[in-house]
Formats: structure tokens, C-alpha cells, sequence
């Protein structure tokens, strides 16, 4: 059943095809084809092999999804066409190959989407001169303390889309997202956020900014996006998106992905609110605010990705992102931008900026 709900999540309009292909059941498949050439949006081959499949990947596809980590060693010399579906190889490699393959399919280019949709959102936020980024962490509670932040341009992230209370207070303009395991993927805590997703984007217009290569998957499932879907690309360093150039340094983190690159195109004084990180009695990334996340569900991300949370390292994740953000706030104020938090943090570039004062020692 978990094999089913994945394929049909990541596959979808390919799925049928998908399915007459099969060779017994679902647990027991050899190999399951995915041929794209009779489709107007698809003009490629996938294959996909089996946990039990123990044995040289074989046949023609351009792109060929291992179930089964060991099958890399007798299939080196096409290593370049191969991606490992196990979820128990190494760190990210499983929902990376599984998230990104849709969009690898696709011959349909939404970027051209993405500029018009930046274009209205340009229009609809003209003139404003501040932006707030509100994100997990346990102090977005104090959000009512701030209500000069509703009159801002509002930027959202993650499951913070769950909080209908503060949703209807704030009415956000941006949201941001881009996990592949919380938000891109099969399971059911993805699941509910994505509906959420939805609700927000009918009820407030939210604008909706993911990367540049989920846009396909995601418009695939949900076409009433198309108005309000931004797409963004990768770019070489830090660069704040306009229509002429949607891109965004990739990294590791939403806050330094998406968020304060979407305030800083917007704005000039960026606030940021709820960027507690991670004390040292944390388990995992950081604790979040209990209002802003699906906790009965976390055990479900776990189990269909075992391997994002075995292989991570939290302290050092926690390190490397205080560096990337400290480089992105200096990358910023040398553009004229100004950044406040609204709360202390573990973060050193966070709380060297509290209230806007900056006490970088």
C-alpha cells in the first residue's frame, strides 16, 4: 500500500500508465515502466526496480529509480541515469530523487507562470516599505504583541498555515515552502499541510512560493495554483528574486531559502518573528510553537523518510545556518535592507539583531 500511495503521489497523470505495466503485486513487482512518449507534456522513460530486484538495471529508460541502495554497485558506469528510491540509503538522496522526478519529466516550462504571478503579487504589494517573516519557532505566539506587522508585507512559512486563528488576524501575502519530506512528499502530515495550503490560497489569496522544480508536481495535483504559484530557481549566490530574475540561493533552511530573499525584494526593513533556534535540550531541528505544527503526525514524516532524520546533525545543521544567515543579513544591509527580530534566539545572527539593535562580537 505504501509503494501505491507513493507512486501515485509522485507519478500521478503517470500513474495509469504506471499501473499496466505491473507484474504481479506491488511488493512483489520486478519492474514498473513509466513510458512518456505519447504524452504531450512527457517525452522520457522512467523505470523503476524493486526492493528484491537484486540484480543489473537493464532496458533503455532515461532515468531508472533504485529501490535498493546496493543495486549502485553493479550499476556504476550508468550511476548518471540512476537515482535511490530506499529510504533507507543516506540523508536527503530518497525524497530528493522521489520529489524532484516530476518536474525532471516535464517538458513544460512554468516560468514564464511564475513572472506574471511575481508581476500581480509586485502590483498588489507596491508601496509598502516593511516586511515580517513569521516562522515556527516557539515565540510566534507573540505575534498579537505586534499588530503594526498586519500592515506590512506578510510572509509565512511551513505549517504555520494550520493556524486559522492567526491567519485570520494577520491575512498573509506569501507563503513559503519547500521540504521534501514535510511538504512535497506521500505521507500524511504532507497531506494535511497541502490542504491547508489550499484553504489559505482560496480564502486569502496567499501567494504561494516554492522552488523552481516542484512547480510541475504541484500543478499537476492542484491546478487552481496556477494564479498564484511562484516558482523559483537557483542561483550561484545570494540574490533577491524580481520577474526578470527569479532565483534564490538554495539552501538548507526556509527563513534564508525563500523568506527574507521574498521581504528583502519587497521591502527595506524586514522583521522577523518566531526564528527561536535550538536550545541544547532539543531533540531534533528546534522546538516549534505547538499551534504552528502537526504533532500528531510527525511520526508519519519519520517513517516514510527514516533516513533525512538518521543521517542528521543537528548541531551542526543549527551552526551552519546562523553562518548562512549572518551572510545573507550582511549580503542584505549592504543593499540598503535593515533586519529586526522580534525575539531573542540561539542564533547569534538573530539576537545580534533583537529589536534592531546589532551586536555582532
Amino acid at each position: 500500500m505504501m509503494t501505491l500511495r507513493r507512486m501515485a503521489w509522485y507519478f500521478f497523470r503517470l500513474f495509469r500508465k504506471l499501473c499496466k505495466t505491473l507484474f504481479g503485486t506491488p511488493e512483489t513487482v520486478r519492474t514498473i515502466a513509466v513510458l512518456g512518449g505519447k504524452d504531450p507534456d512527457f517525452d522520457k522513460k522512467a523505470a523503476w526496480y524493486a526492493p528484491d530486484t537484486f540484480r543489473f538495471v537493464s532496458g533503455s529508460a532515461d532515468y531508472y529509480l533504485i529501490a535498493d541502495w546496493r543495486l549502485i554497485f553493479i550499476n556504476f558506469f550508468r550511476l548518471h541515469k540512476c537515482a535511490v528510491t530506499d529510504e533507507n540509503f543516506y540523508s536527503t538522496e530518497e525524497c530528493t530523487a522521489w520529489s524532484y522526478l516530476y518536474g525532471g519529466f516535464s517538458q513544460k516550462n512554468h516560468k514564464e507562470l511564475s513572472a506574471k504571478n511575481f508581476e500581480a503579487l509586485s502590483k498588489k504589494l507596491h508601496g509598502k516599505r516593511q516586511a515580517c517573516c513569521f516562522l515556527t519557532g516557539e515565540s510566534f505566539s507573540d505575534y498579537e504583541k505586534h499588530p503594526e506587522t498586519r500592515d506590512m508585507v506578510k510572509v509565512i512559512c511551513n505549517s504555520v498555515v494550520k493556524n486559522d486563528v492567526f491567519l485570520e488576524w494577520l491575512k498573509p501575502d506569501i507563503l513559503c515552502f519547500a521540504d521534501p519530506v514535510y511538504h512535497f512528499s506521500w505521507n500524511e502530515y504532507s497531506e494535511n499541510f497541502r490542504k491547508d495550503v489550499l484553504k489559505a490560497v482560496e480564502k486569502y489569496d496567499v501567494y504561494v512560493m516554492i522552488p523552481e522544480n516542484m512547480v510541475a508536481l504541484m500543478l499537476a495535483h492542484y491546478p487552481q495554483l496556477t494564479d498564484r504559484i511562484i516558482g523559483i530557481g537557483r542561483s550561484a549566490d545570494w540574490n533577491f528574486p524580481s520577474a526578470d530574475d527569479l532565483s534564490a540561493r538554495s539552501t538548507d533552511n526556509i527563513l534564508t531559502y525563500l523568506m527574507l530573499p521574498a521581504a528583502s525584494a519587497f521591502a527595506d526593513e524586514i522583521y522577523v518573528l518566531g526564528a527561536n533556534g535550538r536550545s541544547p535540550a532539543d531533540s531534533m531541528f528546534w522546538k516549534h510553537n505547538s499551534t504552528v505544527q502537526y504533532d500528531g503526525l510527525m511520526q508519519k514524516v519519520v517513517d516514510a523518510h527514516p533516513s533525512f532524520f538518521r543521517d542528521r546533525n543537528y548541531v551542526q545543521y543549527q551552526n551552519g545556518h546562523d553562518e548562512l544567515m549572518e551572510s545573507l543579513f550582511a549580503y542584505g544591509e549592504g543593499r540598503g535592507k535593515k533586519y529586526i527580530s522580534l525575539n531573542e534566539s540561539y542564533l547569534r545572527s538573530i539576537s545580534a539583531r533583537y529589536n534592531g539593535v546589532k551586536n555582532v562580537s
